[in-house]
């Protein structure tokens, strides 16, 4: 018997891709209860598919003599899905963090394996999102706290596990469009059955009817075209970067920075499909550092090195040292420097304005005492009692001229002088022409 070529349309509302056979929103509206919607399978893909009931792999509508819900579908060979770490639930993991809060550890596998299996429920974090921003935040926290529950991780690990499960859930939603939509989008049946029992069939209908809109398949091609073009990918595999820099540091690098990071997730492997030009180009950058005095191979000069090879980071971030590292964490240090520069640039310029105004004030006083012993000799001619006065206003004056020019009261202390010498200029005129 052939089954139902007609699937429920649906439409993106609010950021959240809504079908007709109702979509997982902020809270779960699902045949499931909101209780087993928010619980979290411990232990194994068993107690996973009990705790979803029997809403997966049903067709569209229901026919008595439809075909079982599995029929035609290829099941794909291999150990299956991860399964939660056997101990999740009822030990903690041993996991802690590094200087920027990147988890690491003994168990930071075992809790990789099981971010992936968080971000992979479709009761949990649902599909049916646009983005990873459009999820109800408390989703998020959540997940968080069963993390926490189940790790030893502190507070401040919360922003690196969420940008994981970001991760995740986007790889989760690629995985299933490249294996369930792309090769089967023309083929009705296939699609009107939710193809795998992870997937709530509210949001396969509804992730159906979004990729199927002219936009985003439109959009699809662009990424497509974009990715082919990325080069110099990294070789490290499941393999966490913050793992790799702790790998790095234990082999005698005590602070790997980007330099260091990009050589090593880029060289491992090499001789296994190695990218020829990604070879190239980390033979030219170690050799361009070994011509540098091991003195001045400096973390600015090497980072400064990759800025001009690689580009500029984008805005907040700082690539090659794994998820969650900003700017200000990763250049603490080097804005510290920074401002000792600043503050030794200050130094400079005012020992320079303090030197500059001293060569003033001493020409300055050169010149006032040209003009004083002019006023003398003009005085002992005409008037001996105005010579006194001068001489009086004169001593006042040479201990003002004392003053240091690098104090606040130089620029003072010089307009002081140059008034009572016009004092004096005017009591001399005045003199001569009671005369």
């Amino acid at each position: 018997m052939g089954r139902p070529r007609k699937h429920p349309r649906g439409t993106m509302m609010g950021g959240r891709i809504d079908g007709v056979v109702g979509a997982l929103g902020g809270t779960s509206n699902t045949t499931s209860s909101s209780q087993s919607t928010r619980s979290i399978p411990h232990g194994n893909e068993q107690e996973l598919e009990q705790s979803r009931g029997s809403t997966t792999r049903t067709p569209v509508t229901s026919h008595e003599s439809a075909a079982p819900a599995t029929s035609g579908l290829s099941k794909r060979k291999g150990r299956g899905a991860a399964h939660f770490p056997a101990k999740w639930g009822s030990e903690p993991l041993e996991v802690s963090v590094n200087e920027f809060n990147q988890y690491i550890g003994k168990d930071d596998a075992l809790l990789s394996t099981a971010l992936g299996n968080l971000a992979r429920m479709g009761n949990l974090l649902p599909l049916n999102y646009e983005k990873w921003s459009d999820m109800p935040r408390s989703r998020l926290d959540d997940v968080w706290n069963e993390v926490q529950a189940n790790t030893t991780l502190p507070i401040g690990a919360k922003d690196y596990v969420l940008k994981n499960l970001n991760s995740l859930w986007k790889d989760w939603k690629k995985e299933v469009k490249a294996k369930h939509f792309t090769p089967h989008k023309e083929d009705p049946e296939y699609l009107a059955v939710v193809p795998d029992d992870r997937l709530e069939p509210s949001q396969w209908f509804a992730l159906v009817t979004y990729w199927k809109t002219p936009k985003v398949q439109d959009q699809a091609r662009i990424n497509s075209s974009n990715r082919k073009r990325q080069k110099h990918q990294h070789r490290t595999g499941q393999t966490p970067f913050p793992v790799v820099r702790e790998d790095l540091k234990e082999s005698g690098i005590p602070d790997p920075d980007k330099f260091d990071m990009f050589l090593e997730t880029r060289s491992r492997g090499q001789g296994r499909n190695a990218n020829p030009e990604t070879t190239i180009l980390c033979d030219e950058l170690e050799q361009h550092v070994r011509q540098v005095p091991e003195a001045e191979r400096t973390k600015k000069l090497k980072n400064d090195l990759m800025d001009n090879a690689m580009g500029r980071d984008g805005h907040g971030r700082v690539r090659y040292m794994g998820k969650g590292v900003t700017p200000t964490q990763f250049s603490g240090p080097v804005s510290a420097r920074s401002t000792q520069e600043m503050d030794s640039m200050k130094d400079q310029v005012r020992d320079e304005v303090r030197e500059e105004f001293r060569g003033k004030m001493e020409e300055m006083e050169a010149k006032v005492s040209q003009t004083q012993a002019q006023m003398e000799i003009l005085l002992s001619l005409l008037d001996p009692s105005a010579l006194k006065a001068f001489h009086a206003a004169s001593s006042t004056r040479g201990k003002a001229s004392h003053i240091d020019p690098s104090s606040s009261q130089a620029m003072s202390g010089s307009n002081v002088q140059l008034e009572r010498v016009d004092n004096v200029r005017d009591t001399t005129e005045h003199n001569l022409q009671d005369d």
